[in-house]
């Protein structure tokens, strides 16, 4: 009978990957927890990263990013394969891992799968937490409801901020979900099969108020089956949102009917008497906070002065020199009158210090209809309208002249009021029913081209092509 060393039996086992190891660690616990598919990660090593300097234009290239970084164009240095069968298939689901070039995971896409077992991404959130600077996930096909509840619940745990479900239809059409918590920054559904009804899921966590209102930067809902109903409810969510600046709508069924009501969000519109009632009743809770705070700020400054006042007196020397001339004032009868008259005259110096602090703490009454943002007219309260979004895309949809005449107008509205920021600077509408020139679209050219010229160099601006230039071409009149 023979007995092997335990040492020699360890040296035989391959070694057990560790958590922080993602391209190992992945195959091998997908392959103990017996997932019926072979999982197959490639690691890609970034070549190049896209410069900060181009923060203008690189905004729209990051929102537009999810179609791009689909591509592996930005990868190729490095290709390393790491595989575990989990069981016997053909079938196998492929994981490319792409790292940057000091060697952190910043992206993990899924691309060309049939179906990706919710165990995968059960694996990736329970080793999420080790990988701090993965910040995107890409998904072209495979997708099910499932995996986005698991993609939910990872955001809360990790840094992703991106995520692109392009050419991902799923029949629950739960994309909404990602929105809940407001983690995502930047999110493409293009080629989604996306219609009115999931837009008005979407377009109702984007409201005011809601968590992704504060986070969501860029949405991508090209080539998708978005009509007017849609796009109204898109432009319910502009009417406060503040946070959006970059909207995809191309290759949709919008007509000028869903074009106006985006555009009419842009200008000055009257506010409704719900928005009014909940706009002063946000402000009531403000200053009612505000006042708390300095009440309680009050007594903190009045105590913290009252101490200090109390170790000025602890020398023996202080306190002999105070007790003569409260004897002296005593006898004369106008100590205590001198006393009384101190107290009012030190308490104003208190609250201001504590309006201070406050003003400090909480800052400025800001809301999507504060003072700065609307005005009375005829008894009637307006907004300015939305000047955060600056890029929207409606190009290939079935737009004709008139919303060109109602374009031109919300750009000159927005050129009048020079509201930091400024709005508009950048519109595509090539693929629609437009002319071949007009007097609208060159204003229109015009304006948006002054616009960038004021807030960028002049050596960039001059660079720079038309804005709606594109459209021109493209006209049937």
């Amino acid at each position: 009978m023979s007995f092997i060393d335990p040492r020699v039996a360890e040296w035989t086992d391959p070694p057990k990957p560790m958590p922080d190891d993602f391209e190992n660690f992945v195959p091998w616990a997908c392959s103990q927890m017996l997932v019926e598919t072979k999982v197959v990660v490639t690691r890609f090593t970034q070549s190049e990263y896209i410069s900060v300097k181009s923060t203008p234009t690189g905004k729209t290239k990051k929102s537009k990013g999810p179609a791009h970084i689909n591509s592996s164009t930005d990868t190729v240095n490095e290709q390393k394969f790491s595989t575990m069968p989990a069981m016997d298939s053909d079938s196998k689901i492929g994981i490319d891992a792409i790292y940057d070039t000091s060697h952190n995971l910043v992206q993990i896409k899924f691309l060309k799968n049939q179906t990706i077992p919710r165990k995968v991404f059960k694996i990736i959130g329970l080793i999420i937490r080790f990988q701090k600077y993965l910040n995107s996930i890409v998904i072209n096909s495979g997708l099910t409801c499932e995996i986005i509840h698991e993609i939910a619940k990872i955001l809360p745990l990790s840094r992703i901020t991106e995520i692109c479900l392009d050419h991902s239809y799923i029949k629950e059409a739960n994309y909404d979900i990602l929105l809940e918590q407001g983690f995502i920054k930047h999110l493409s559904l293009a080629r989604c099969r996306i219609n009115d009804v999931i837009v008005k899921n979407i377009a109702s966590k984007l409201c005011y108020q809601q968590k992704a209102a504060k986070t969501l930067i860029a949405l991508n809902l090209a080539s998708n089956r978005i009509t007017d109903v849609g796009a109204q409810y898109l432009a319910d969510a502009l009417r406060s949102n503040r946070q959006l600046g970059y909207l995809n709508l191309s290759d949709n069924m919008i007509n000028d009917v869903g074009a106006l009501s985006i555009f009419n969000v842009l200008m000055e519109f009257p506010l409704t008497s719900l928005e009014d009632h909940s706009r002063k009743t946000r402000l009531m809770i403000y200053l009612h906070r505000k006042l708390d705070l300095i009440i309680k700020k009050t007594k903190e400054v009045r105590a913290s002065e009252d101490k200090k006042n109390l170790k000025r007196r602890v020398t023996k020397t202080i306190v002999m020199a105070k007790k003569k001339n409260w004897e002296k004032d005593n006898n004369s009868g106008s100590g205590t009158a001198q006393h009384t008259r101190s107290i009012p005259n030190i308490e104003p110096l208190f609250s201001d210090k504590a309006a201070n602090i406050v003003e400090d703490m909480i800052g400025p009454f800001v809301d999507p209809f504060d003072d700065s943002s609307i005005f009375v007219k005829d008894h009637k309260t307006y907004c300015y309208g939305n000047n955060v979004l600056c890029h929207l895309n409606m190009a290939y949809n079935n737009l004709t002249y008139n919303s060109i005449k109602k374009l031109r107008n919300v750009v000159m509205s927005q050129h009048v009021h020079g509201r930091k920021p400024r709005g508009l600077i950048n519109v595509r509408l090539e693929g629609n029913y437009l002319p071949i020139s007009c007097k609208e679209l060159t204003e229109i050219d015009d304006m948006l081209e002054s616009g960038l010229s004021e807030t960028t160099r002049p050596s960039e601006a001059k660079k720079r092509v038309s804005k709606v230039g594109s459209a021109k071409s493209t006209g049937i009149f």
